[in-house]
């Protein structure tokens, strides 16, 4: 059975996925990118390509050619350098691409089960519209699922809620009001 790069494997007894092949491929695509992207845009650059520039790079939320331009500018790379970085940027932002996708796929479930576990929920069983409330997040109506209420009040979703503060903001997005607090 042919694999596509990105897809789970479906076993075809039982059609159940495989979450051993998620983790080789994300074991694979790490190492392709830590052993010969990361030291190849570190002998480009002349310098060593450092955790800060792996996460500014993780950050820009473009598509791949914008990515790099982008990357070139700011690394202030101009002539033949800017031209190295220009074939093997969009390789390593790809990868880390899907590298995040692969994570968030395998990975994701029992953390936002946690998140959601630290707020308020309700469960609506109509399907009544009823007028303007809808998530933010995904700009679907609330009148159906899990709902989520943050501290500051604002309701959504929970997957889309449990997503959003999975990956890393720690905000509502509606007014900023942090989210969750930790109390030590």
């Amino acid at each position: 059975m042919e694999r596509i790069l990105g897809q789970p494997d479906i076993d075809e007894d039982d059609g159940e996925k495989s979450n051993v092949v998620d983790e080789l491929e994300l074991d694979m695509i790490m190492n392709v990118i830590n052993r010969k992207l990361v030291p190849e845009l570190g002998r480009i650059l002349g310098r060593q390509w450092t955790k800060n520039d792996h996460l500014r790079t993780m950050k820009r939320e473009t598509r791949v050619a914008d990515a790099v331009n982008l990357e070139i500018a700011h690394l202030g790379a101009t002539g033949a350098v800017a031209e190295e970085l220009a074939q093997v940027l969009p390789d390593y932002i790809r990868m880390l691409r899907h590298a995040w996708w692969v994570f968030n796929e395998r990975h994701s479930e029992p953390l936002n089960d946690y998140v959601l576990s630290l707020f308020e929920k309700r469960r609506y069983i109509d399907d009544k519209d009823d007028g303007e409330e809808e998530c933010c997040i995904c700009l679907e109506h609330l009148r159906r699922g899990l709902v989520a209420a943050l501290s500051c009040g604002h309701e959504f979703h929970g997957f889309c809620v449990g997503r959003w503060l999975c990956c890393g903001k720690n905000f509502c997005p509606l007014c900023k009001a942090r989210a969750i607090v930790y109390r030590v």
